[in-house]
């Protein structure tokens, strides 16, 4: 029996069999037009990096699908504290691997520009202001997932596994600690206790200007994915639904630009 399950982009399915014939699994179909902008291969490499550190599920690809081990556990609850402690222990653990064990490095700016010229000129000098960043903040890049909403963290027998590598690759760890935060809507005091949780689990300092620039960028990349997107009804079925989600993260966008302190361009709004 298939179960349709809820989805932005691609189209998944919960394949379950009545008798013994099997254990139940997930399918992905993946979208076509995110086939042309993401590499799979990378996907499934890093896929099985992150399932031979016991913090991903079993996954199989092919050219147009993707099965998954299915575990019947639960969603991350982002406003349960104990589900965050999990949750950073594996990611802690996700961002200690090796490079080697990655297929590729991450381009934020080259995803959002092949999704979107929507705000090209703002992206360009964003990429100007972490170029300066990076001359000053001395932080090593490491395995990142890159997609961290709540949907992609599974809660299973005390473990967090970590699903959907697709912008996955090797970049800095405050890009996965404000997508998360961003995507998952924490409040400052709740900002706040995840990044010192996390440095406590992974003995790792992290450089707070990269983090708060980060949040805008990681808000920026996924304004134009939305652009992209804003004609696909898979992912909006209505034009007020594309509207509503767009404004909500040009909101998002112009509350965390207050946030940082721009050194190379004025404080951008949209």
């Amino acid at each position: 029996m298939l179960t349709k399950l809820n989805s932005m982009s691609n189209k998944n399915f919960r394949l379950h069999f009545e008798s013994e014939a099997g254990p139940d699994c997930i399918i992905r179909i993946n979208d076509q037009n995110n086939d042309l902008l993401l590499s799979r291969e990378n996907e499934e490499q890093n896929s099985l990096a992150a399932y031979k550190a016991s913090i991903a599920v079993k996954c199989g690809f092919t050219k147009h699908y993707k099965f998954s081990e299915y575990l019947p556990g639960r969603h991350l609850c982002a406003k349960e504290a104990s589900d965050i402690d999990i949750f950073l222990q594996s990611l802690a653990k996700l961002h200690s691997l090796s490079e080697r064990e990655y297929a590729n490095y991450l381009q934020p700016f080259e995803l959002a520009r092949n999704y979107s010229k929507k705000y090209i000129d703002l992206l360009t000098k964003m990429e100007t202001e972490l170029s300066f960043l990076l001359e000053h903040e001395q932080q090593e890049k490491v395995p990142v997932h890159g997609d961290l909403v709540a949907e992609n963290i599974l809660i299973y027998e005390q473990k967090a596994y970590l699903i959907d590598f697709e912008y996955s690759g090797i970049f800095y760890r405050e890009w996965d600690l404000a997508d998360f935060v961003c995507e998952n809507k924490l409040s400052k005091d709740e900002e706040e206790a995840l990044l010192l949780k996390y440095v406590q689990i992974s003995t790792r300092k992290i450089s707070r200007v990269l983090f708060y620039y980060f949040k805008c960028l990681t808000t920026l990349l996924w304004i134009h994915w939305t652009d992209y997107y804003k004609h696909n009804r898979r992912c909006f079925h209505a034009e007020s639904a594309y509207k509503k989600y767009l404004q909500e993260k040009i909101a998002d966008f112009n509350a965390f630009s207050g946030d940082y302190q721009w050194q190379t361009m004025k404080k951008p709004q949209i």
